[in-house]
């Protein structure tokens, strides 16, 4: 199989893996639902507690005033605190509030508890063949995250209806993957929603 033949078939199966799994985990919480967008600042305050605004839309490669809609969304939701940098009274530091934290880690145990029983119906093989394939996507990842990689990434919008895990969103690129909004350096910033992971 070619390369692009192989990234096809990766990329068809990895979206269906996320799909199922964004499904049954929003219908098992029945929480209000957030954007993929949302979801990304809320486990990147969560990684870097007291993280700022400008620090966040640099991690999440949008821009500033995006990540200000979010954070307010956020903080209107319960789900963020934005408080005075002790440094620099001009600037903001996020952090989780325990529903937060609470939904991220609840969406995981869901999570985890649903590829586990997947996994118990595969043969011992197809186990193995999963298992030993993890630092393979563990270095896919660590190459699409390269710099050169990301700036090259396209910025057609391509968009339509779907919900996100742990949320939901009002559009989506066609192969279920960042969010569409405004972009910048070629990402896509995502104020409108987008495809999130809820959790790590």
């Amino acid at each position: 199989m070619d390369h692009e033949a192989l990234a096809e078939s990766l990329a068809a199966q990895l979206n269906g893996v996320r799909r199922v799994l964004r499904r049954q985990v929003r219908a098992g919480l029945g929480v209000p639902e957030l954007s993929g967008s949302q979801v990304e600042l809320l486990r990147l305050v969560e990684s870097a507690p007291g993280i700022g605004v400008g620090a966040a839309a640099q991690q999440l490669h949008l821009a500033g005033n995006s990540v200000s809609t979010l954070v307010n969304q956020l903080t209107e939701a319960g789900l963020l605190l934005r408080e005075r940098d002790p440094a620099d009274r001009r600037s903001a530091q996020l952090f989780l509030t325990p529903a937060a934290q609470q939904r991220l880690t609840a969406w995981r145990a869901a999570r985890v508890s649903l590829l586990s029983g997947a996994l118990a119906a595969l043969d011992p093989g197809e186990r193995d063949t999963l298992a030993a394939a993890i630092p393979a996507l563990a270095h896919l990842v660590e190459a699409l995250t390269a710099p050169d990689v990301s700036a090259g990434s396209p910025s057609t919008e391509v968009g339509r209806s779907h919900p996100s895990f742990l949320g939901s969103e009002t559009r989506r690129d066609e192969d279920d993957g960042a969010p569409i909004g405004e972009r910048k350096n070629g990402v896509q910033s995502g104020t409108r929603g987008g495809d999130g992971d809820g959790g790590r």
